[in-house]
């Protein structure tokens, strides 16, 4: 369902890994940061709740990040970690609704990716 969506890195944005490596690490943290998301401040914008991972995945997330022509991986040196950066087809950034995330632990492997090809 998320093969064909791609996560870039800085600094040039050049190197990626495929987006279905953050769920296979993530996807529950992801969901359960929909969940409180949503009581706060989701439901004024998506009106529909999606009460299972599965329906999360095809009906809220899918077609959220298909919303951007490119989703980068910032990197928070402050807090150190990493923030999700949407650029949509007019070249804007926006916010994607994810929770942050470890930069370096991706970084590390977008490292171990690129020595093994």
């Amino acid at each position: 369902m998320f093969k064909n969506i791609y996560v870039k890195f800085p600094p040039v944005g050049e190197e990626s890994l495929e987006f279905q490596f953050f769920l296979d690490v993530e996807g529950d943290r992801f969901y359960e940061c929909y969940k409180e998301e949503y009581k706060k401040y989701l439901s004024n914008y998506f009106p529909e709740y999606q009460e299972t991972y599965e329906k999360y995945l095809e009906n809220f997330l899918l077609p959220h990040l298909q919303d951007f022509k490119e989703i980068r991986l910032g990197y928070d040196s402050w807090n150190d970690e990493g923030i999700w950066i949407g650029i949509d087809h007019n070249r804007s950034e926006r916010g994607v609704v994810l929770p942050k995330v470890n930069f370096k632990f991706y970084k590390g492997a977008l490292a171990y990716k690129n020595w093994c090809s």
